[in-house]
C-alpha cells in the first residue's frame, strides 16, 4: 500500500507538476499544486527560497535531497496547511516542525521516516481527516495517546526497534483496516482491547519474534480477516 502511494506522488510530481529531479523553471512554481524533492543540486533547491507557492497537495521530501541545502525556512514553506499528502524522509526531532504537522487538517496521508525521533508529537491526533500514517522510525518507543481520536483511520504502520507494547489507545481506531507492525523485533504484547477492531482486515507481525502469543481476545471474536507473522 505504502509503494502504491510512493509510486503515485512520483507519477503526480513528474508528469504535472513541478519535479526537481526534472526541474522545470522556477518562474512555474506559482502553478505547482504538488511537488517532489528529492537528488537534486544545491542551487535549485535554495532556488525556491523566498519563492511565493500557491496552495500545495503534495510534498514529497525524499531521503536522497541533501539535508545541508533544505533550511527549516524552506520545510516549513513546503508544508501548508492545504496539503492532503505529506512524505518526508530524515526527519529530525524538531519539536517545532512536528507539531506544525498537527496543524494540516486536510492532511490523508504522512509518511515519517527518522532515525534521529525518539518521541512522537501529540499533535498527531489533531489530524482528523488522516487515511494513512507510515510512521519508520527506530527509536520511538511509544504512539501517543492521541492517535486515538484519528475516527478516519485506515490504515497505520509502525516500524520501531525498541517499542515493546502497543498503546490501548490504537483499540480505539474503529475504521481500522491494516495495521503493520512488522519488524517490531521487541514487541512483546499486544493489548487485550485491540479487538475492538473490529473492522480490521490485515494484522501483520512479521518478524515480531518478541511476541509471546496473540491476546485471547482476538482468537474469541476472530474479527481479523488476516494475521501475518511469526505465531
Amino acid at each position: 500500500m505504502h509503494d502504491t502511494i510512493h509510486d503515485l506522488a512520483q507519477y503526480i510530481s513528474e508528469n504535472h507538476d513541478l519535479s526537481i529531479i526534472d526541474p522545470k523553471p522556477c518562474s512555474e512554481l506559482d502553478r505547482v499544486r504538488h511537488i517532489y524533492i528529492g537528488a537534486a543540486k544545491k542551487e535549485l533547491i535554495t532556488s525556491l527560497s523566498g519563492k511565493k507557492l500557491r496552495p500545495l497537495r503534495t510534498t514529497f521530501l525524499h531521503s536522497s535531497c541533501k539535508e545541508k541545502y533544505v533550511s527549516e525556512n524552506l520545510i516549513f514553506s513546503l508544508i501548508t496547511t492545504s496539503l492532503r499528502a505529506l512524505h518526508i524522509d530524515s526527519l529530525s526531532q524538531n519539536e517545532r516542525l512536528l507539531e506544525s504537522i498537527g496543524n494540516l487538517k486536510l492532511l490523508r496521508y504522512l509518511y515519517v521516516c527518522s532515525f534521529d525521533m525518539v518521541r512522537l508529537h501529540k499533535s498527531l491526533g489533531d489530524l482528523f481527516n488522516l487515511q494513512m500514517l507510515d510512521l519508520q522510525c527506530p527509536k520511538v518507543e511509544h504512539l501517543p495517546l492521541e492517535i486515538g481520536d484519528l475516527i478516519n483511520f485506515h490504515y497505520l504502520r509502525f516500524r520501531s526497534e525498541v517499542a515493546k507494547m502497543l498503546s490501548t489507545s490504537v483499540s480505539q481506531l474503529s475504521n481500522l483496516l491494516a495495521l503493520d507492525l512488522s519488524a517490531c523485533r521487541e514487541l512483546e504484547s499486544l493489548p487485550e482491547s485491540i479487538y475492538m477492531l473490529c473492522n480490521l482486515q490485515k494484522l501483520d507481525l512479521t518478524e515480531c519474534s518478541s511476541l509471546g502469543s496473540l491476546p485471547e481476545s482476538i482468537s474469541a471474536t476472530r474479527c481479523f480477516g488476516y494475521v501475518y507473522g511469526c505465531l
